[in-house]
């Protein structure tokens, strides 16, 4: 990966094969996307299928979404869990992918939630961003490789490897008398 935006596309593209339970709520027939094939399926199936054919079903009115992962409860428990102590907790490593998808979920009417829910949701996010990546900046000036590095979810990691590239970077040209690169 070369970049911070590869990879959160390298993330999307992983999570839209991600696997999520679905309720049928209308009959399926046989259903063929990109080299995925999805069985007939009746009202009441609960089936696993791919994300992004999830997203498709959920558009036409053919499921509903059986449990979200990661809902408003348990984003408050993370948190607390986040606030209360100074490490990082770890996350899975598509959890702001898996977040993400849920709020646009809420947001589209396709997950029941009130206008007063999706705000908490994106306030806990923002809350757990802002904590996280105090925690990651902190770690940086370590010369070794923290031991929390796979508590990092996947954008997290990508993050922190770039700092402490830029911060190696950083620490040489000042030891190299002002000159840049050690020319």
């Amino acid at each position: 990966m070369s970049s911070i935006e590869d990879t959160f596309l390298q993330a999307k593209l992983e999570f839209d094969l991600y696997l999520v339970k679905v309720k049928i709520i209308k009959p399926t027939c046989k259903l063929e996307y990109g080299g995925i094939s999805i069985n007939p399926a009746n009202p009441g199936e609960v089936i696993e299928v791919p994300r992004i054919v999830a997203d498709i079903l959920l558009k036409d009115g053919y499921c509903e979404l059986t449990q979200p992962e990661i809902t408003l409860d348990a984003l408050n428990k993370i948190v607390f869990a986040e606030e209360k102590t100074k490490e990082l907790k770890k996350l899975d490593p598509y959890f702001y992918q898996k977040t993400k998808w849920l709020l646009s979920l809420m947001e589209k009417g396709y997950v029941k939630s009130s206008e007063h829910d999706i705000k908490r949701y994106k306030q806990l996010l923002t809350d757990l961003e802002e904590r996280r990546l105090r925690k990651i900046l902190a770690l940086i000036p370590l010369k070794e490789v923290p031991q929390v590095i796979d508590r990092l979810t996947v954008e997290e990691r990508t993050f922190y490897d770039k700092l402490v590239k830029m911060v190696n970077q950083w620490r040489t040209n000042l030891m190299n008398d002002g000159e840049l690169n050690g020319q």
